[in-house]
């Protein structure tokens, strides 16, 4: 009995396997492949919007000479005194805007605007001894803006 109970569940696996395989594509109908989408070529016109950040450092340069109250003075005529190299670092957060215009397939034009968030400074104390003279110099940039232009060249 064992063996018949077998037999016939085989035989109903072998007519349930075809019944399950027996739906094909025949049945679903044709559909044709997607069409691929026509590549468009690049276009830099429009505008856009950012924020950044970053360091920014300064180096500057001054210079004394004896003004008019001392140019009668033959012992003043030859003073003088500079300082090259007077800087400072600090960090700043920046806005930008801009817009830009594809002239042809080569050529690209634009204009920007750039607000930078800074503070940054530094300070210069001159004592010179036996003398009478004393200086105080004191730079600070705070806040800037710039506004520009750019040509591209498309490669």
């Amino acid at each position: 009995m064992l063996k018949a109970t077998s037999l016939a569940s085989i035989a109903g696996l072998a007519l349930l396997v075809p019944a399950a395989t027996s739906v094909s594509a025949a049945d679903l109908g044709y559909s044709p492949p997607p069409m691929a989408l026509p590549l468009t070529p690049d276009c830099w016109t429009g505008f856009y919007v950012g924020l950044g950040g970053g360091l920014s450092a300064f180096n500057s340069e001054l210079q004394a000479t004896p003004g008019p109250a001392l140019s009668g003075n033959p012992g003043a005529a030859g003073a003088s005194a500079s300082f090259d190299g007077l800087g400072a670092s600090g960090g700043f957060f920046e806005l930008n805007a801009g817009a830009d215009y594809q002239i042809n397939s080569w050529l690209v034009a634009g204009a920007f605007f750039d607000f930078d968030f800074e503070n940054t400074g530094s300070e210069l104390n001159v004592n010179v001894p036996g003398a009478p003279f004393e200086a105080h110099a004191k730079l600070k940039v705070d806040n800037k803006w710039s506004i520009g232009g750019r040509l591209g060249y498309l490669a």
